[in-house]
């Protein structure tokens, strides 16, 4: 976690704005890992070892809906490195306004003989977003060039006016259409 994040210290800057860098998050500020210095947008790192599946376990279940109601939750980047290369072989985003309800799993409580006994937590359903959700930045060790990242953050920002549930009925019905894969339906 400490090398991932200080990478990402390094060399990611914000898709939202002109920004070229990404300060970390005061000490203690729950899930979120990075702000941005000149719009002040929010991102949550994830990093592992091997590529992400359809499930990614993440923070505590009613907070995480409660953020994601009240539109505080925030975006995330979803990093994959080669630990044997020390090297990111894959970056991509989902801007928060693609993470919706539906895309939130509710875990089962930790046990009776759990340190946090009866703690809930959620998953995030990578599998459930709309492709147009997940923003590359870089894609089989390639760098996405800044330019293109910023104008695919920009093509679905409307939806950040939008209530959270009229957010989600969008984002299930887009991941509906990309499912048909065709371009008349």
């Amino acid at each position: 976690r400490i090398l991932t994040e200080n990478w990402a210290q390094e060399n990611l800057y914000c898709p939202a704005c002109s920004s070229d860098n990404l300060q970390s998050a005061p000490i203690g500020k729950k899930v979120i890992d990075f702000i941005c210095p000149n719009c002040e947008e929010t991102y949550q790192l994830k990093s592992q070892s091997h590529p992400f599946g359809n499930r990614v376990a993440n923070s505590a279940y009613k907070p995480k809906i409660k953020s994601i109601r009240m539109g505080t939750n925030p975006n995330y980047l979803f990093l994959h490195y080669k630990p044997e290369f020390s090297v990111v072989s894959d970056l991509f985003l989902v801007p928060k306004h693609f993470i919706t309800e539906s895309v939130i799993e509710r875990r089962k409580p930790l046990g009776e003989n759990a340190r946090r006994h009866g703690w809930v937590g959620s998953n995030v359903l990578l599998g459930n977003l709309p492709l147009d959700a997940r923003i590359s930045i870089i894609k089989g060790f390639n760098e996405i060039p800044k330019l293109h990242v910023r104008e695919l953050w920009k093509k679905y920002f409307f939806m950040r006016e939008q209530s959270a549930s009229a957010r989600g009925w969008l984002a299930d019905v887009l991941s509906c259409v990309r499912k048909i894969n065709r371009d008349i339906f």
